[in-house]
């Protein structure tokens, strides 16, 4: 947990964290995922932490997935660009209920 000490302030209220809210969700050679819940304003962040030679770097993002929520996501399948394009063409011609 040594990577989430560089996201300690939550986004939304500035409130500091011990990291204690941090949970991290996995590792892979794209960086550190992890998942935060202030206990000030309750807000939930995702995480994306990159370590490389040149330092350390993070990117957070709001959203309403709960821990367990998050974990579940990434075992979902990916949807492809053919099917993102086919729920475009349906909208668009209105073919929809």
């Amino acid at each position: 947990m040594e990577q989430l000490k560089i996201m300690r302030t939550c986004p939304v209220c500035s409130r500091e964290y011990d990291g204690s809210e941090a949970h991290l969700l996995y590792t892979s050679a794209g960086g550190h995922y992890a998942h935060v819940t202030c206990p000030k304003c309750k807000s939930k962040f995702l995480m994306l932490i990159v370590v490389s030679g040149a330092g350390r770097s993070a990117v957070c993002v709001l959203t309403d997935l709960s821990v367990v929520d998050a974990i579940k996501s990434r075992e979902r399948r990916i949807v492809s660009e053919d099917e993102v394009l086919g729920f475009y063409e349906l909208i668009e011609k209105g073919n929809f209920v």
